[in-house]
Formats: C-alpha cells, structure tokens, sequence
C-alpha cells in the first residue's frame, strides 16, 4: 500500500518513492518543473490505450492507496502534464492552479486514470493548458464519488484544445460517479473559452457511469455531451446550468448518444440555454440545436426533458433522433415545462421547436425500435416548469411558418399518451402547450402512431 510519488524537477526534488501511503502536500509551487518529455503523447495522452504514468509531469502520483491531499498547490508550466496521478484512491484536491502545462494535443493541466475510492477538486482553477483542463479515465475500478465544485476552467484554444472536462468510462469492471458543481453557494463551476465542449462524458464497453453537472456556467464553449457505447449504462442530470454559445456548438448545446445496445437515463432540468434578447446567444452555428439526442441502436433511452429555456438557436430547440439500421431501440420521453423562443435566422426559415424522429433507417433490414414521447400536460406555469404536468411555452415562427413541432415515425412504434387518430393530433398536442406562433398547422406528424407513454 505505498505511494509512489514522483515530483519532476530540474534539479535537486526529482524522485521521492516509497512514500506514507498517506500523502499530504500543503502549500507548494511547481514554477517549470517538468521541462522535458517523457514518452510520446501517443504512449502516455491516451489512458485508454497508453501508459500515463509514462508522461513526464509536475507532479506525478502512483499507486497510493491510502489517501492523498492535495491543498494549495501552484504548477505553471509544464512540457507534459501538469498533475498526473494514476491507481490513487481516496484523491483530494483544493486551492490548486494548473497554468501552462503541455504544448501538444492530449498534453492537459491534470490527468486522473483508474482513481478509486472517493475523491474531489475543490475551489481551483485549471487554466491556459494545452489540450484539456481536466481528464479523469477508469479502465477499471469504482470510484464510487467524484466532486468538482468551484471550480474554474478556461482558456484552452485552438489546435491542441479540446474538453474543460473529459471523463472516459470503459470496461465491465469499471465504475464511475462523477459529480460537477453542487446546489450550495460558492459550489458552481465556471466554464470559460474552450475549443471543445466544457465538458464530455463517454462511456464504454459494459461500464457503469453516474456523471451530473449542477448550476454551472458555461460561456463561449460547445456545451456538454454524454455519449454511451457497447452495453455500458449511463445516469445523467444537467440541471440549472447556463450555456452562452461557443463558435462551434456542433450538433447541439446539449448532447446524448447512445450506441450499441447502451442504456441511458437523461434527466436535463432547468437549463438556460441562450440570452434573452441576444441573437446567436444559444448557438452561434447555423443548423445547431439547443438539444440534440440521438438513441442509434438496441439499448434503452429515458430521457426527462423538463423546465429549461431554450433561446436564440439557429437550429431547433429540441431534437430527438431516433434510430440507425435495424435498431431494436426503446425511448421514453418527458418533454414538459420548457419554453422555447426566439428562433435565430436559420431556425425561423429551417427547424423546428420540437423535432421527434423514430425509425429514421429503412435498412435493410428497417428499424424495429420504439419512442414513446409526452410533450406537455395541463397546466400552463407562465414560464419554465419542472412539473410533471406544465406546458410547454413555444413562441415565435419556427421552421418558415410551416409548423412549431413534427412528429416522424416510418418504420418504427411511435407513441403519445392520449392519441386516437391522426386527425386529432394536432389538436392533442394544442392543447398540452401553448403556441403563440402563426403556423396554420402548429404540428406535422408523419408515418404510424399509437397511444401509450412508455416503451416497450
């Protein structure tokens, strides 16, 4: 159970091993303190594939299982990584600033693989590195609770610049919980200038993956994504986040995936996305939607869509695409309480409010899945809501006039709570939302449909 922990200077502190299995390091300042390369990036960037313990770092913990503190600590500069910690259990970090570390794509401020235990990032700032401010991958092992609050992320630009926060899940062996802000003053993260998304989380192959972000502000960045692969499960809530566009928002502020028979629970409650009143606020991209969720294949979506304020996109607000070639999927959806507005120039000619697509592939063979969606309820709360029972509030002309909201279902169940024909659609989903836009025909509803709340 012994540390080993390698601080790489230039000088007379290079190799302290053989350490407490319980480390604490108050106070210190690494100023240019690991000025060469260890391995590639391509060997030690890549914890997936790579050895990160081979990367030369400021600081650099191995194997410790008995707990290590971090408190107070300064690095600015490095030529790899600033922190670098690799089979720590019980990791705790607060008052750190990582500055300047790397100058090579997958050289990032701190790298975090296969932590245990239980751990958090207090009250720091990671700034001006390389490629990303913080990466966090588990190849194996639980880490049970994860928080980063108060934390600040910033400055990571174009070409080596990628996430504020990346989290990597593989393997059945692997379990991860993530938390990112909190609901307390002063526990909010702040996401600032990145080239990539603030922040990413993707897991894989069989893994289990909690990963919230709560009451954080994200400017000039992408947004978040949450992507799961290959039998893994994901749990996930963004809630009472800020998102103000980046150059590059991609397929949309908030983004979920799902692929090869991955599982997903989305709980997306009372974001802001965009400014009121300030165009190209939400996203800045043409064609880029305030959501974009995209179940492909056979595996389980649940997704509850309740209480945010989607505004000044240029693509729609809400998109939920559903399906590939011979997707087995199952998506149930709540879309309840938001109030969308303010269509940018692209969204006003082009998209829509709200966008359900289910069975998009005709194959062969064709998609076999199943979207159950609820889209609003009975009571109109003003405003945004996370009530079960809220309206939705869609203001505006979306899509050229033409409609605020389509529903498309070819080859593939599709299912609402309340349908009985095809005729009175339209005036189903009237009545659960409130419209103020002058489309003739409010909803467009292509393909088969059935009643129902749930899928399967």
């Amino acid at each position: 159970g012994n540390a080993v922990v390698v601080l790489r200077a230039p000088s007379a502190v290079r190799d302290l091993l053989g350490s407490p299995s319980s480390v604490s390091t108050p106070s210190a300042t690494f100023n240019n303190a690991a000025t060469t390369n260890g391995a590639t990036v391509a060997v030690c960037g890549l914890p997936m594939s790579g050895d990160t313990t081979q990367c030369n770092a400021a600081v650099q913990l191995v194997a410790a299982s008995g707990g290590v503190t971090l408190d107070k600590m300064l690095v600015t500069g490095s030529a790899q990584q600033g922190i670098n910690a690799n089979d720590v259990t019980n990791l705790n970090m607060s008052s750190i600033e990582v500055t300047n570390a790397g100058n090579e794509v997958d050289e990032s401020g701190v790298m975090l693989t296969n932590l245990k235990g239980t751990g958090s990032i207090t009250n720091s700032n990671f700034h001006n590195n390389s490629s990303r401010a913080l990466h966090m991958t588990n190849t194996t092992g639980t880490l049970t609770a994860f928080t980063i609050k108060g934390t600040n992320f910033a400055n990571s630009f174009a070409p080596n610049g990628f996430q504020g926060v990346l989290v990597d899940a593989t393997g059945a062996a692997t379990v991860m919980n993530i938390t990112v802000g909190g609901t307390n003053p002063g526990e909010a993260c702040t996401f600032s200038n990145l080239f990539g998304n603030a922040f990413e989380a993707n897991n894989n192959n069989s893994a289990n993956l909690t990963f919230n972000v709560f009451n954080s502000s994200i400017t000039n960045v992408n947004g978040v994504e949450v992507q799961g692969t290959n039998s893994s499960s994901t749990t996930t809530t963004l809630q009472g986040n800020s998102f103000v566009a980046g150059a590059n928002t991609q397929a949309g502020v908030i983004s979920l995936a799902t692929t090869t028979a991955a599982n997903i629970t989305a709980n997306v409650l009372g974001n802001t996305i965009g400014q009121a009143g300030v165009a190209n606020s939400g996203t800045a991209c043409v064609s880029c939607n305030g959501m974009f969720i995209n179940p492909q294949s056979t595996g389980t979506a649940v997704l509850n869509i309740r209480g945010n304020m989607i505004q000044n996109v240029n693509g729609g607000g809400v998109l939920i695409r559903a399906g590939n070639v011979n997707a087995n999927y199952n998506v149930t959806a709540a879309i309840t309480g938001n109030y969308i507005r303010d269509p940018g120039p692209s969204a006003a000619a082009n998209s829509l409010a709200v966008e359900v697509r289910g069975g998009i592939s005709s194959g062969p063979p064709t998609d076999s899945g199943c979207t159950a969606v609820t889209l609003g309820g009975a009571t109109n709360y003003g405003g945004t809501s996370v009530a079960t029972d809220a309206k939705n509030i869609i203001e505006d002309d979306w899509n050229g006039a033409s409609a605020e909201v389509f529903f498309w279902s070819r080859w593939a169940t599709m299912k609402t709570p309340g349908f009985t024909t095809t005729a009175n659609f339209d005036a189903l989903v009237t009545a659960n939302n409130s419209f103020t836009g002058t489309a003739t025909a409010l909803v467009q509803f292509g393909g088969t449909m059935v009643a129902g709340s749930t899928c399967p």
